[in-house]
Formats: C-alpha cells, structure tokens, sequence
C-alpha cells in the first residue's frame, strides 16, 4: 500500500523517475496494471493542459452581413481573384479552405447568408470561427444600420465569442463610390444604435428571464464604444469591385496564424 501511495504523489508531481524506481521492485502484473494507470492519467493531464492552453476559437473565417454588402463578392474574389466565376447560392453558406498569394498558411473561408431568416446558420457556425468579417455596404448603409447593429449585436453578446476573444474586422464597402459612408461616420452610427440596442435587450431580458447565453457588451454605465467591447473589433474601408482588399487580407494573416 506505501509503495501504491508513493507512485501517487509520484505521478501528482510529474515525477517519472519516481514512478519508474518504485515500479521496478513490485510484481510484473501489478507493474504492467499501474503502468497502463499512470499512462491513462498522463495522457488525460496533457489533453486538459493542451485544451486550457490551445488556441480558443476554431478554424474558420467567417464572412457575414446584410443581403447586398458584398460577402459573396469578397469570397470570389479572396477564393478565385475576381468576379467572374459565376453565381454562388447565398441560401447556403459557401465555403472553400485554400492560401492566399504569397502564403503558405491553409485558409478556411465560409461566406454566410445575410437573410433574417437564415441568422440561425450563422449562430451554428460561430463557434468554430476563429475571426469574422461583417461587410457593410457603404453606400447604403443607412438602410441597413438598424439590421447591420442587430447583427453585431448578437455576434459580441454571445458567450463564446468573449471568452474566445474572437477578433471582429467590420469591412465597409464600395468606398471607391462617391456617394460612400466614411469608415468614420459607420463606426459612429452603429455604436450609437448598439447603445440603443443594449438597452431595449437588457430590458426584455429582465421581462423573460430566459437563460440566455447573452452577455453584456461594453461598459455599464458608459455610452457604447467598440473600444470598450471584449473582443478587438476594427474598422476599415474596402472595395471589393476593385480588388482593393489590402485590409481584409492583412487581418487574414494576422489571424491566421
């Protein structure tokens, strides 16, 4: 039993040494039975170490927003490198795992449905992002603020997406178009209509009280800034018809790492 007692301490403290000396005096079978334990137990402490310390997010690029922003436009031209390949379903997700130019880093790209009806596709896949891209069409944004806000809404309230810490590139497009939002002018109106927004949710959360995985975004008390979000959320202007895509591309590799 004190030998059984010194090969547990032993195996607490990664002592392997230890473990091998007081293996070495007992009977085989009874070495054979303890060794195949303290390999099990080894084995289960590596996967729960490699779990806590792993990288938290998963594999997948997600490419989301409203109908009409240009997603299924930015995945033909970072998949294929430009726009004349054809028609791609938008009812389904399109995905491709390929590297950019340049890189030798396999990618995974999904470019999701921006239909309402269809959100819940989108919450299905978020847990195996490891950053997402929402497009925001720069000319019309004003349209699709309210829906754009809603959709950001969702995406960094969800638990696991903060605890991830899932890195958020909002892309707004067409700015080689005269009559284009300023990066500026779109991060300002949708902090302003999340702050809105956080208010009317809290308050149905309080009238259901479901349990939802929602968590709070920004900071109580505060106005609603981006900066203030548990996820590093930026901001650039892009143009997908021209292949001005410096941007996207660099948050890829960033990220993709």
């Amino acid at each position: 039993m004190d030998a059984l007692i010194n090969i547990k301490n032993a195996v607490i403290q990664m002592d392997i040494v230890e473990v091998y000396n007081q293996l070495s005096g007992m009977d085989e079978k009874l070495q054979a039975l303890i060794g195949l334990v303290v390999g099990v137990v080894l084995a289960l402490l590596l996967t729960i170490f490699k779990y806590f310390n792993g990288p938290k997010g998963g594999d997948a690029f997600l490419i989301i927003g409203p109908c009409g922003s240009g997603k299924t436009s930015l995945f033909l031209q970072l998949f294929k490198g430009n726009l004349q390949q054809g028609t791609m379903t938008s009812m389904q997700p399109n995905e491709a795992t390929f590297s950019l130019p340049g890189t030798k880093e396999s990618l995974h790209l999904v470019d999701m449905p921006g239909h309402s009806r269809l959100r819940s596709l989108v919450d299905r896949r978020l847990p195996h992002a490891r950053a997402i891209i929402l497009m925001v069409d720069a000319v019309d944004f004003m349209p699709t603020a309210r829906t754009t806000a809603d959709m950001l809404y969702d995406l960094l309230s969800k638990s696991k997406i903060q605890k991830s810490r899932t890195p958020v590139l909002i892309a707004c497009n067409k700015t080689e178009v005269t009559s284009a939002h300023t990066v500026e002018f779109i991060r300002k109106r949708l902090e302003k209509e999340l702050d809105h927004l956080r208010g009317t949710r809290a308050t149905m959360q309080d009238t259901t009280k479901s349990g939802s995985e929602e968590l709070p975004i920004g900071k109580k008390g505060k106005p609603f800034t981006f900066a203030h979000c548990t996820n590093l959320v930026t901001f650039a202007g892009v143009s997908v018809a021209q292949n001005e895509l410096g941007p996207v591309v660099d948050f890829i590799r960033t990220n993709n790492k």
